[in-house]
């Protein structure tokens, strides 16, 4: 099986939620001007780029990221292109079948809801 890391680079000029504010990338020490390290700092939402919303985002009480098992991230996939309507919520409904234990989606039937 092939393996592709579909992650998007971090940088100001990446696609953020509408309304979230666009990523901030800066240096807060650098060696040249007498740190001991180059440091930076990020400051980006969470709906920013690649990521993933746990079940809590949208489910009251449901699993928080840290609570997720990593293995429903990996496996088999599917890659189809996708119009939203960004102003409807009702994307899980409509793509997933979502509801407080989905099926059909990564891990299918583990309750990770």
């Amino acid at each position: 099986m092939r393996t592709y890391d579909i992650t998007l680079t971090i940088s100001p000029d990446l696609v953020v939620w509408p309304d979230d504010l666009p990523v901030e990338l800066y240096k807060t020490d650098s060696i040249a001007n007498g740190s001991q390290a180059n440091v930076s700092r990020i400051h980006m939402g969470v709906h920013t780029g690649t990521h993933v919303d746990a079940p809590y985002h949208f489910i009251d009480g449901g699993k928080t990221v840290d609570m997720l098992d990593v293995a429903i991230l990996t496996g088999r996939a599917y890659s189809t292109r996708c119009e939203v309507d960004w102003g409807r919520l009702s994307f899980c409904s409509n793509i997933y079948g979502y509801n407080s234990n989905p099926s059909g989606v990564a891990g299918g039937g583990n309750n990770y809801c």
